[in-house]
């Protein structure tokens, strides 16, 4: 088991140096986007928001992947924008509300302990459950992209 573990770390290093690659490019010309008018940043990050999806689930390099990510976004860049930040403000508004709601319980129990160890006890059990929540939230961030990336690939036959 351990072989398989070196033999995959080993693999997702040579994906270190494309992945950065990428992201280099990506900041490149999204940056130079933004410096005429901000709007054609902005319509760049679309088309490039897959770029390292490319990278890291189809092994694409440098321009290919960026190419490769602005073939799926094509014609459909509004849906895409609209569905990876209502998602992502649902899930954040969500994961805030909860997260407010155990702080809120847990502040008021410490607060009503006269026993100061019980209340550092309740403090800390507070803000442990709420990093819990934010651990459990970061797959649904990252499953989302990558579901709507598989989803564009077979829309687009690719």
């Amino acid at each position: 088991e351990s072989h398989s573990f070196r033999s995959e770390l080993l693999s997702s290093l040579n994906l270190l140096i494309p992945g950065i690659l990428v992201n280099f490019l990506m900041a490149i010309v999204v940056i130079a986007g933004l410096a005429f008018f901000i709007i054609p940043g902005f319509i760049f990050s679309i088309w490039f928001f897959f770029a390292m999806y490319a990278v890291l689930l189809d092994q694409k390099r440098g321009a290919d992947a960026l190419r490769f990510s602005h073939n799926l976004v094509r014609g459909h860049s509004w849906q895409i924008l609209w569905l990876i930040l209502s998602s992502n403000f649902i899930i954040l508004i969500l994961l805030t509300i909860a997260q407010s709601i155990i702080r809120f319980i847990f502040t008021f129990l410490a607060q009503s302990t006269s026993v100061s160890a019980l209340s550092i006890g309740l403090s800390f059990l507070g803000g442990a459950i709420t990093f819990a929540f934010s651990f459990f939230v970061a797959p649904l961030l990252i499953a989302i992209p990558t579901i709507l990336y598989y989803e564009l690939k077979k829309l687009k036959n690719q």
